[in-house]
């Protein structure tokens, strides 16, 4: 009997009974982090130093604390359980914060971008023409980065490369 119950725990536990959990906390960690950007974007010409200060203290705290933790585990998670909602929300995070300077982002959407290029792209056909060179461009440098001298680790780097050189020309 108790091989049983270990049986159901351990199947019960396992990594893919836990695939799907990453999609609501990762779409609330990117709402999060959309609100906080927001909030100190609008500080940004405001004559109350103090406040924008605190903004950006918020905004680099949760970049520290929720957004990149939530990053450097997203492609594993995102890789196993492709979860459209997690992408929209996470290309819709790359948007709102172009204001930003940090490449993790780039890097990570071109991990989901190698591991799913056609829900990638897809999701990109979709956007509007300022969102799409955004996500463009962030794809198009993460990609660059990521397989920078090690384009032999990508079984499928032509296929990928081409892909992106092809949503590069649509306009």
């Amino acid at each position: 009997m108790l091989k049983v119950y270990a049986a159901i725990a351990f199947y019960g536990l396992s990594p893919m009974a836990f695939a799907g959990d990453y999609a609501h906390d990762a779409k609330l960690v990117f709402i999060e982090h959309r609100k906080l950007n927001n909030d100190f974007l609008a500080t940004v010409k405001s004559s109350d130093l103090e406040d924008h200060k605190l903004k950006r203290r918020k905004l680099v705290a949760h970049t520290e604390t929720a957004y990149t933790v939530m990053l450097s585990s997203l492609e594993q998670q995102f890789c196993i359980n492709p979860r459209t909602d997690v992408l929209d929300e996470f290309i819709a995070t790359l948007v709102n914060t172009s204001n930003s300077a940090d490449e993790y982002p780039s890097l990570v959407f071109a991990g989901l971008f190698s591991c799913k290029p056609d829900l990638v792209v897809n999701m990109i056909t979709l956007l509007v023409i300022d969102d799409k060179n955004t996500v463009r461009a962030n794809l198009k440098w993460g990609f660059k980065n990521i397989t920078y001298k090690k384009e032999g680790i990508f079984a499928n780097y032509k296929v990928l490369l081409d892909k992106l050189n092809s949503i590069m020309k649509d306009k």
